[in-house]
């Protein structure tokens, strides 16, 4: 994902709760996302 927004990809679509994820595994996906993932880009 890092590599697709630095090549120039303007949107990231997000479904946390996919195929019924528990919803704290769905919160957990959003915070690594908020947390590791757009702080590199």
């Amino acid at each position: 994902m890092i590599g697709q927004i630095r090549s120039g990809r303007k949107e990231v679509v997000m479904n946390p709760l996919v195929g019924g994820l528990p919803l704290d595994a769905g919160w957990a996906s959003l915070q690594l996302l908020t947390d590791e993932v757009l702080p590199q880009v």
